[in-house]
């Protein structure tokens, strides 16, 4: 249709796009049939909004103002755009370079006004996806009075591999969890021993990590280790518990920990367990009270959780 469009990548989860209308780009989200309401995802969706770039053929731009109301400037990301964006206009014709720059100024200016935001009622949720789904994300906008949060049922037991060298690597084990991101990012990759996978659950505060031993006799556990996921530190564990199932059937509380931050990805931190709290059981759990950024994630991830038995 003659439009100059861009595609837009709020490195998180989501996408969409911006179209180039007169001199003034506007937010397309062809998926949720919205059109200029860049607040949708963070005053509609409830989402955390931290970092947005876009790309077209012509460069790249840091758009994060246009859709976070709390933006702060990220001069590496904004130094990358530019040396990307000269790279790309290489060879044009210096008049069409001019004008590309001439658009640049104005969408400069534009984001760093403070817009004023559509008046015609609240923002919808996300509406693309199950209901659960959107529910399990909290992306499925605010709740009316009279609605309760859905509970999510827990995952179906899966069996685990572990690699070899693992302390429980001679026991047949099992592990579910509150809630996964399935089959990539399942509950039994907190086990496979590798980095390069990970759980995740959009549960957030009060996911919890299940490991179950099939056979062999009860354990108590001697120390635990776990190793950040590779992405968003914002949803990595911040405060969490470690359980095991006590004779009565009910968890007990073996260790407890709290703000607790991880410096890197892939980082393994152990933590030893009281020897007066331990409890010798063939079901352990990882109960997570708080990720890192609990106003910046819309789930928790872990790469590993490993028990080191007594």
């Amino acid at each position: 249709m003659g439009f100059r469009t861009r595609a837009i990548h709020d490195f998180a989860d989501h996408v969409w796009n911006e179209c180039l209308v007169g001199d003034r780009w506007i937010h397309v989200d062809s998926c949720e049939g919205i059109l200029d309401r860049p607040a949708l995802y963070e005053k509609g969706w409830g989402k955390a909004v931290r970092k947005v770039g876009a790309v077209d053929a012509f460069g790249a731009v840091d758009v994060t103002r246009r859709y976070c109301a709390t933006a702060t400037e990220d001069v590496p990301f904004g130094i990358c755009c530019d040396v990307y964006s000269r790279f790309m206009r290489e060879g044009l014709e210096r008049a069409f370079v001019v004008e590309l720059e001439r658009v640049d100024a104005l969408e400069q200016a534009e984001m760093s006004r403070r817009r004023e935001e559509d008046a015609e009622g609240e923002l919808p949720g996300r509406t693309t996806g199950s209901a659960a789904w959107r529910q399990q994300r909290g992306e499925a906008g605010r709740r009316g009075a009279g609605e309760t949060k859905r509970v999510e049922a827990p995952t179906r037991y899966r069996l685990v591999e572990m690699e070899a060298e693992a302390p429980l690597a001679g026991l047949r084990c099992v592990c579910r969890a509150s809630g996964e991101n399935a089959p990539s990012e399942s509950a039994n990759k907190a086990f496979d021993g590798r980095e390069s996978t990970k759980w995740l659950c959009f549960q957030k505060d009060g996911a919890w990590l299940e490991l179950r031993a099939v056979d062999g006799e009860p354990f108590a556990i001697a120390s635990y280790s776990l190793c950040s996921a590779n992405d968003e530190p914002a949803r990595d564990p911040r405060d969490w518990r470690v359980e095991s199932l006590g004779d009565d059937r009910q968890w007990v509380t073996v260790d407890a920990r709290k703000d607790v931050e991880f410096d890197a990805r892939g980082q393994v931190k152990a933590f030893v367990v009281e020897s007066s709290t331990s409890v010798a059981s063939r079901r352990a759990r990882l109960v997570i009270d708080s990720v890192r950024e609990p106003s910046a994630a819309n789930s928790v991830q872990l790469a590993r959780f490993d028990i080191v038995p007594k």
